[in-house]
C-alpha cells in the first residue's frame, strides 16, 4: 500500500504529521491502522509549540499546492483561444464562438502556430517543475513514466486522432524508425527524471527513518 498518494486539497498540519508517521511505519513494516491510531493520540497530546513545525509547513504548502494542482497540460490551441477572447474583450467586440476560433486556428500558417506551440511548451515545463517540487517536498512516491508507445498514444489521444487501442497499434507500426525515435527520446527523458525523483524519495524516507531511531 502506498501512503504517499497525492492529496486533492492542501494537506492540514495533522495530515503532514500523519504522513510522516505513516512513511516511518511503512519502512518498518508496521500495521498502518495502529500507526494511525497512535499518531492521532500523540497529536492530541502535543503542545502548540510542538505542532508549530507542521503548521508552518501547512502554510508553506498552500501556495505551492495551488500552483502544483494546475498541472494539466496546456495545448497551443487553448492559448490561441484565450488570447483571442481577451483581445475581443479589450476592444469591446463580440466574443467569437469556439467553433470559429478552431477553424481560424486550423487555417493558420505553421510559422504563426509556432509561437503558441513554444509558449505552451514553456508553460508545461514550468508546471511539471512545480509538480515535481511539490512531490519532493511532501515525500510523494513518483509515478513510473510511460514507455515510448504509451507516450505516442497519449499524444494522439490529445490530438483526437486516436479512437481505440487497436487503431493506435496500427498507427504505431506504420511509423518509420526516425518517427519512433521522437517518442523514444521523450520516454527516455521521462525515465531519467523518474530515476532522479525516485532517488530523492528513497533518500528522504531513509533520512526520516534515521531521525526516528535517534
Amino acid at each position: 500500500m502506498d501512503y504517499n498518494d497525492i492529496v486533492h486539497r492542501p494537506p492540514t498540519a495533522y495530515r503532514i504529521f500523519l504522513n510522516k508517521r505513516l512513511r516511518e511505519g511503512f519502512n518498518k513494516k508496521e500495521d498502518h491502522k495502529i500507526v494511525k491510531k497512535k499518531s492521532s493520540e500523540d497529536w492530541k497530546k502535543m503542545s502548540p509549540g510542538d505542532k508549530s513545525e507542521y503548521l508552518s509547513r501547512k502554510k508553506e504548502n498552500g501556495t505551492l499546492f495551488e500552483k502544483a494542482k494546475k498541472t494539466k497540460k496546456v495545448i497551443p490551441l487553448t492559448i490561441f483561444v484565450q488570447r483571442a477572447v481577451e483581445a475581443a474583450k479589450t476592444q469591446e467586440k463580440e466574443i467569437p464562438k469556439l467553433a470559429e476560433l478552431v477553424t481560424t486556428w486550423k487555417s493558420l500558417k505553421n510559422s504563426n502556430k509556432n509561437a503558441y506551440i513554444d509558449y505552451a511548451e514553456e508553460i508545461n515545463k514550468e508546471r511539471e517543475h512545480l509538480h515535481d517540487v511539490y512531490e519532493l517536498i511532501n515525500g510523494i512516491k513518483p509515478k513510473k513514466p510511460a514507455g515510448a508507445f504509451r507516450v505516442f498514444l497519449q499524444e494522439k489521444a490529445k490530438e483526437k486522432t486516436l479512437h481505440n487501442l487497436k487503431e493506435g497499434k496500427e498507427m504505431w507500426n506504420k511509423l518509420s524508425e526516425d518517427e519512433k525515435e521522437h517518442y523514444l527520446k521523450k520516454a527516455h527523458t521521462c525515465q531519467l527524471s523518474y530515476k532522479y525523483k525516485k532517488m530523492i524519495y528513497i533518500k528522504k524516507n531513509q533520512n526520516n527513518s534515521s531521525e526516528k531511531t535517534c
